[in-house]
């Protein structure tokens, strides 16, 4: 029986953003990854080896998508270009959101704090760490004209950190995408277009 381990990704690509199976390296890393659909190169981080999933004789696990999910730790970090800049919205229960425009360079996220300040910060929501994640907003070096790339690095989790209801680890680093919702303690921002700043 063919016990090996498989992933389940979605290609990077806004054009493709099809799954694909890839096996489980022997050794934790970061590894290049071709998506067999459109040919897009995504790097992968994946986690030191643990105890092997069952899977059935074929070599594909009983449940594939419980697979990805239980080895969160396997984060696609994107090529994928934006022309438009980016905006966090603090998605409020009771409405009146509020927007934070991003700046280009780093931008760091956190909970208000006199001692620790960080770029974006939110009052009254001691489920946040002081300085839980930045986000990196990057030109193309070669040809700047083609827009930003935009990647959220995990700097603290000491309670959950989740892009789209998955959890992320201290160290993790996922390109963003327009629609994406990243949660940070109790408070949920949705990341969206700056039209203002075209």
């Amino acid at each position: 029986m063919n016990t090996e381990q498989l992933f389940i990704l979605t290609c990077i690509n806004p054009d493709c953003r099809k799954k694909f199976k890839m096996r489980k390296p022997t050794k934790g890393g970061t590894y290049s990854v071709t998506c067999p659909h459109c040919g897009k190169t995504i790097k992968v981080r994946i986690a030191a080896a643990s105890p092997e999933e069952p899977s059935s004789a074929d070599g594909t696990p009983d449940n594939p998508e419980k697979v990805a999910d239980t080895h969160r730790s396997t984060q696609p970090v994107g090529d994928s270009l934006s022309t438009i800049p980016g905006k966090l919205v603090w998605v409020r229960k009771l409405g009146a959101n509020q927007s934070f425009s991003l700046k280009e360079g780093s931008n760091t996220i956190g909970r208000s704090d006199p001692n620790l300040h960080s770029d974006i910060e939110i009052k009254n929501d001691i489920t946040m760490s002081r300085r839980s994640v930045k986000i990196e907003v990057e030109r193309d070096k070669k040809s700047p004209e083609k827009g930003y790339y935009f990647k959220l690095h995990v700097l603290k989790a000491q309670n959950p950190v989740m892009i789209n209801h998955s959890p992320l680890n201290v160290g993790d680093i996922v390109s963003l995408k327009y629609g994406d919702t990243i949660s940070l303690g109790r408070t949920l921002f949705r990341f969206e277009k700056d039209e203002r700043k075209k």
